[in-house]
C-alpha cells in the first residue's frame, strides 16, 4: 500500500495487523490537518526563537542603561541561544526513542516556559522538527522553510514589541509579559502539533546507532557546520550596537535587525521550495557565497546607515535561508 511504503522509507514503522487503519490516515503534504501542523510549527517558531533573535535590542538597552561600563553584555545572547541550540540533541534523542512523549513533552514545555521563564522553550519547538517529515514528503524542503520563516516573523514583530516594552516599563516587566504572552500564544497550538500516523499503529524505534557519528563524511558536515554556524549569529547580535555607533537616532537601529528578519522570512520560503527541485549542496553554495559577499562588500564599508541596511537585506536573504537546507 502506498502509504505504508512512503512511511517505511522514511523509517517509520507500522503495524501490519493495523494496516486497514492506515488508509484512514491524512494526507501527505497537503489537506487541512497538514497545512494546520505546519501553520503551528509555524508560529511556535516564530515566538520561541524570535525572541532569542531579537537580543540586539536587549543588548543595546543594557549597553546604554544597566551594564553600561560591561564589556561583558554579549555574553547574555550568546549563553540564552546557545543553551537552547546544545540541549537539543539530547531532547530529539528521547522524542525519537520514545515518540509517545513528544505531545507531552511539547505541552510541559509550554507550562514550564510560562512558570520558569523560558528555560524549556526547546520542549515546544523539537516535536514540530521530529514530525515534519511524517507529514511532508515532496514538500518537505517547503514546509521546512516556511517553518523556519517564523523566526524572522517573530524577529520582525518582537524588537518593535520589546522596544517599547523595555522603554516604557524596563526589562523586569517586560520579560514577564512576554513569558504571560508566550503561555497564552503557544498553549492552543499544541493541539495541532501532533503526529500524522497514531503512535499505537507505530512499531517501537529501535535504539538509536551512534556509529554514523564516527565517519569521515559526518565529521566533514559537521565541521563545516559549526563554522557556518560561529559566524551566523554575529550580525543579529551587533546590528543595533553598530547602528548606533555610526549615527543612527531613535528606532533607526532596531530597524537593522527588522530588515534582516523580514528578508530571513523571505529567504527562508524562497530556498525551502527551491532546495526541493535543486541538489542541496548548489543551495548551500548559494547561500555560503551570498552571505560571505555581503559581509565583506556590504558590511565592512558600511559607514553610514543607508549601505547598512542593504547588508542586512541582502544577509538576511542568503544566511537567514541556510536553515532551510
Amino acid at each position: 500500500m502506498k502509504t505504508s511504503t512512503s512511511l517505511e522509507e522514511k523509517g517509520v514503522g507500522i503495524d501490519d495487523s493495523q494496516d486497514h487503519q492506515a488508509v484512514q490516515l491524512p494526507p501527505i503534504d497537503s489537506g487541512k490537518d497538514a497545512w494546520l501542523f505546519l501553520a503551528a510549527c509555524f508560529f511556535m517558531e516564530a515566538l520561541v526563537w524570535g525572541f532569542a533573535f531579537t537580543y540586539g535590542v536587549f543588548q543595546a538597552y543594557t549597553s546604554n542603561d544597566l551594564f553600561k561600563d560591561s564589556r561583558n553584555i554579549a555574553v547574555i545572547g550568546t549563553c540564552a541561544m546557545g543553551i537552547m541550540y546544545l540541549d537539543l540533541p539530547i531532547i530529539f534523542a528521547v522524542f525519537k526513542r520514545w515518540p509517545k512523549y513528544q505531545r507531552t513533552g511539547c505541552g510541559v514545555g509550554v507550562l514550564s516556559g510560562r512558570l520558569l521563564r523560558f528555560g524549556r522553550k526547546h520542549r515546544i519547538y523539537s516535536p514540530c522538527i521530529l514530525l515534519m517529515e511524517d507529514w511532508f514528503d515532496r514538500r518537505r524542503g517547503l514546509a521546512f522553510g516556511v517553518m523556519w520563516a517564523g523566526t524572522g516573523l517573530g524577529g520582525v514583530i518582537l524588537p518593535l514589541v520589546m522596544e517599547r516594552l523595555l522603554d516604557h516599563f524596563g526589562f523586569r516587566i517586560a520579560l514577564r509579559a512576554f513569558a504571560v504572552a508566550l503561555f497564552i500564544l503557544t498553549a492552543p497550538l499544541v493541539y495541532f502539533v501532533k503526529p500524522r500516523v497514531p503512535i499505537s499503529q507505530r512499531l517501537e524505534s529501535p535504539p538509536m546507532n551512534f556509529r554514523s557519528i564516527l565517519t569521515s563524511t559526518f565529521a566533514l558536515f559537521e565541521i563545516c557546520n559549526i563554522i557556518e554556524a560561529l559566524g551566523f549569529f554575529l550580525p543579529s547580535i551587533y546590528l543595533p550596537s553598530y547602528a548606533r555607533s555610526i549615527g543612527a537616532a531613535g528606532s533607526m537601529d532596531v530597524l537593522t535587525v527588522i530588515l534582516f528578519n523580514v528578508a530571513s522570512v523571505v529567504g527562508c520560503v524562497a530556498m525551502g521550495a527551491v532546495v526541493d527541485k535543486w541538489d542541496v549542496t548548489t543551495c548551500i553554495l548559494l547561500s555560503t557565497i551570498g552571505s560571505t559577499l555581503g559581509v565583506f562588500l556590504l558590511w565592512g564599508f558600511s559607514l553610514s546607515l543607508g549601505p547598512l541596511f542593504v547588508f542586512s537585506i541582502v544577509y538576511g536573504l542568503f544566511a537567514g535561508s541556510y536553515t532551510s537546507t
